[in-house]
């Protein structure tokens, strides 16, 4: 049985090099079995949607996301790079980091464009200067299935698809 939190809750958190191995399976349920037929497979993620996906990157540092997902960890709205309200701040000197090259053009998404450990933004609230986004790996594109050998784990309802995406531990 799988039980365990939907991918905007942990997935991104999850360190990448968990991953046992990516396959195309048919539905959720397969993919459930493939994890039960691998023994070290702990919990797996099924993708149930073709949408592109604007929360994953494919470099192995995130220094190449240029997505446009524009929420932190927290879910906190990102600040538009060009503005210095709520917060400050001189990342006109990174503006050839961008992948845009231009505060202007990267708007509010996450971006990666000094030395933090993953792309962030700075948040639309006053009390939260930046914060990282829940990023992810994409999937390989023939892939719907993603296996991984960590078991972290938090209490929600197992079978809710956020953004076509569900993730699932064995118990």
């Amino acid at each position: 049985m799988f039980v365990g939190p939907t991918l905007p809750q942990l997935l991104y958190e999850k360190d990448q090099s968990s991953v046992i191995e990516e396959v195309y399976t048919n539905n959720r349920m397969m993919c459930a079995m493939k994890c039960i037929e691998n023994v070290n497979c702990k919990t797996y993620l099924f993708k149930s949607t073709e949408k592109p996906d604007k929360r994953c990157y494919t470099s192995s540092n995130f220094s190449h996301y240029n997505g446009t997902w524009s929420r932190s960890k927290s879910k906190i709205t990102c600040q538009r790079w060009d503005s210095q309200s709520p917060h400050s701040h001189s990342m006109s000197e990174f503006e050839s980091n961008f992948p845009e090259s231009s505060l202007t053009k990267a708007e509010n998404y996450c971006r990666k464009p000094d030395n933090e450990p993953c792309p962030w933004c700075y948040t639309t609230d006053p009390n939260l200067r930046w914060e990282c986004c829940n990023l992810y790996r994409c999937f390989n594109p023939d892939a719907n299935c993603r296996l991984y050998e960590t078991t972290e784990t938090r209490t929600e309802d197992p079978f809710e698809d956020v953004d076509g995406y569900s993730f699932f531990r064995k118990t």
